[in-house]
This record gives structure tokens, C-alpha cells and sequence, in this order.
């Protein structure tokens, strides 16, 4: 246990739900972009174009997808289901939602 106030943990609920359904709020992507120069600009362009506002982007290495490969994980504010659609609709790469609170 922490007992310092700054500390703490987030829980999600993740659950398969109809992209129709999905709350207007907080949404959680990863994103797999395609090897090239610019890919990742790309992908930051098509939130902006979609006035999505990232509140965070992390990035960590994907073994899975082959050697010096990098998943990108966001967080989008107030993600408007039908614009976050389309932004990842413009997305050249692999793209998952992981869920929205």
C-alpha cells in the first residue's frame, strides 16, 4: 500500500459493445501504423481533422507485429463515436478501439 495522495490506480471495464453504443467520453485506442516516415503525423492529423483531443500518447514495442515495431497507445477526450470512426477510418495501419468510459 501507497500512502502517498499522488498515487493512484485506474480500473477499467472492458466489454465487446456496438460502435453505435459507445458513450460520448474518454476512449482508449492502439494503434499499429505502418512503417513508413510521417505515418505517425498521419494518424495525429486525423484526430485533429475529427477535433479529437488527445489526453495521452504512449508508446511501446510490439513483438508480435515483427523486430523494432511500435504499438501506440492513445487516450482521446470526449470521443465522439462517429468522428472517432472516421479518424480511424484514415488511418493507414492497424487500429483497435479498447474501450470507451
Amino acid at each position: 500500500m501507497q500512502d502517498n495522495p499522488e498515487n493512484f490506480t485506474r480500473f477499467f471495464l472492458i466489454r465487446r459493445q456496438a460502435a453505435k453504443t459507445r458513450p460520448l467520453g474518454r476512449a482508449c485506442v492502439a494503434l499499429l501504423l505502418a512503417d513508413r516516415p510521417g505515418s505517425l503525423r498521419d494518424a495525429l492529423s486525423a484526430f485533429a481533422e475529427g477535433s479529437l483531443n488527445l489526453r495521452s500518447l504512449v508508446s511501446r514495442p510490439a513483438p508480435d507485429a515483427g523486430p523494432f515495431k511500435y504499438r501506440f497507445y492513445c487516450e482521446i477526450d470526449r470521443a465522439d463515436p462517429a468522428a472517432l470512426d472516421a479518424a480511424l477510418a484514415k488511418i493507414e495501419g492497424e487500429s483497435r478501439i479498447l474501450g470507451a468510459y
